[in-house]
């Protein structure tokens, strides 16, 4: 199912948090990557303010696609073919998101990496790019099939074979259509899912008067030694549910109560006295969100 309507985190109750399901679905929305204390951070738990983009975008694929179609069909073009053509591009931009979840997951752990792991890493992400290119080729070669189709259709009968302003109008809204729905169809499908299940799941939250989907915390300890055995001060800090605190034995800890967005865990960050101690929450802190 999909929904239009976005999920806003500062109008809902902070005792909540959604299902797993949901949590993995929104590691294929559109995230913004942020550079802080040196570390390229690639985004995790966003507000998804790209999705409006997405939206007008995939509205204007199909606008843009409907026009050169409209005009085929007066020139004799067999519609049926491009219509099944346009749908095969939707659904070949979906399947070439599939691994964007997992592609997520893995720019993410990717920030802490070291030796094999990073190696591993590195071998999936080109995997996946690989068979994300795959897709985008087939949904570009159903842009050329239609043009074909359309240029068949125009010159059928006439022995003097041009190109006119007609052919190129149309190759460009097809090949076009093609680029933007690499660019933006598949985030607009899954956020538009994304969107349907966290909503689904704050339903049933207030249906239960609180009782399901409820955030927990989560507490992990901050390995304060740098180099040489120096330990690093870091600076306690409150942002909404979240935390960083001390203990009464002077260890520091991340508690999280449910979802820590990235904004949030940027607050954290930001909130750090020196370039040390931040990029200590930068890395450690995401190794806590990762959980999450």
């Amino acid at each position: 199912m999909l929904s239009l309507r976005q999920f806003d985190f500062n109008n809902a109750i902070p005792n909540f948090s959604p299902a797993v399901l949901t949590k993995g679905r929104w590691r294929y929305t559109k995230k913004t990557t942020t550079q802080l204390a040196g570390v390229e951070l690639p985004g995790l738990f966003d507000q998804t303010v790209l999705y409006p983009l997405n939206m007008r975008y995939f509205f204007g694929i199909l606008l843009l696609e409907a026009v050169p179609t409209i005009w085929g069909y007066t020139e004799g073009v067999f519609w049926p073919a491009i219509i099944a053509l346009i749908i095969t591009d939707i659904i070949l931009a979906v399947i070439s998101h599939t691994w964007h979840g997992k592609i997520c997951t893995l720019r993410n752990q990717k920030v802490n990496a070291v030796g094999i792991p990073l190696i591993n890493i590195n071998r999936q992400l080109k995997k996946f790019k690989f068979l994300g290119n795959l897709f985008y080729g087939l949904i570009l070669l159903s842009a050329i099939f239609k043009v074909l189709m359309y240029y068949k259709a125009h010159y059928f009968g006439n022995d003097e074979v041009s190109i006119d302003p007609l052919i190129v109008g149309v190759s460009v809204c097809y090949l076009m259509g093609a680029i933007l729905h690499i660019q933006h169809t598949g985030y607009f499908i899954y956020t538009s899912s994304f969107n349907f299940l966290i909503a689904k799941d704050y339903r049933e939250f207030l249906d239960a008067g609180g009782t399901v989907h409820m955030a927990l915390d989560v507490i992990t300890p901050i390995n304060t030694i740098a180099g040489a055995g120096v330990v690093v001060p870091i600076q306690p800090a409150i942002i909404g549910q979240h935390q960083i605190f001390q203990d009464p034995a002077g260890m520091y800890f991340i508690k999280t109560h449910g979802i820590l967005l990235d904004e949030q865990f940027h607050q954290l960050i930001i909130a750090q006295m020196n370039a040390i101690s931040k990029g200590i929450i930068v890395r450690q802190g995401l190794d806590h969100q990762l959980l999450l």
